[in-house]
């Protein structure tokens, strides 16, 4: 240990995917990056598992009680279609402090607290990142209210997910929610068209930062 800090710190990862399954979103998102936002579900990979949140659903609009905190296998987060992994650094923390923490965490983070632009996956992450001591996430992560939602055809984006593994897309009101499927979900036909790839001045900020 060097000036109070464990000598073999955790690597942090965050692990971006586009929303959903749909390659319209995948699509939309290489142009809303342009615009410093996009359809984004993200989590938390240290300690070799993936932490992230959700609105977790027995059925549309019927909430589940307990935490929206759920873990995966890195990059494999059902329901999502992975995009990129940032790396965030060392944790401050050493392994069974990370545990704690995520025991501090669940409680905090209840699944009927999830909202889909104030209280998100992305939301959770920051918090997350920033308490093992690693930062904030990069700004277009978080950016789904200004960019990305603008472009949704009268819904927003969410992470919801139900008790038997399906993913639901929320509207306004939960109990109108949809499953996403392959249909279209965002209209990119009047959108530009870019001849470089999305967002390099986004996505090397975060390292300027640290």
């Amino acid at each position: 240990i060097v000036q109070g800090i464990p000598k073999h710190r955790p690597t942090v990862t965050l692990n971006v995917y586009d929303l959903g399954t749909s390659g319209k979103v995948q699509l939309a998102n290489s142009v809303l990056r342009h615009f410093g936002g996009g359809l984004f579900h993200c989590g938390v990979e240290v300690n070799g598992m993936e932490w992230s949140y959700s609105d977790i659903q027995g059925a549309p609009g019927e909430v589940v009680q307990g935490t929206g905190v759920f873990s995966c296998q890195p990059r494999q987060c059902d329901g999502h279609t992975f995009c990129e992994s940032i790396h965030m650094g060392k944790t401050i923390l050493m392994p069974i402090e990370v545990l704690e923490l995520l025991a501090q965490l669940e409680p905090e983070w209840p699944a009927a607290s999830y909202d889909t632009l104030k209280r998100n996956c992305c939301h959770f992450s920051n918090t997350m990142c920033l308490k093992l001591g690693v930062g904030q996430i990069p700004r277009w992560i978080m950016n789904l209210a200004t960019a990305g939602n603008a472009v949704v055809n009268g819904s927003s984006g969410c992470c919801t997910r139900s008790a038997n593994g399906m993913l639901y897309c929320c509207t306004s009101d939960p109990a109108g929610a949809t499953v996403i499927d392959e249909e279209v979900l965002v209209d990119v036909g009047a959108m530009p068209t870019y001849a470089h790839g999305p967002g390099s001045e986004n996505d090397s900020k975060h390292l300027e930062d640290e």
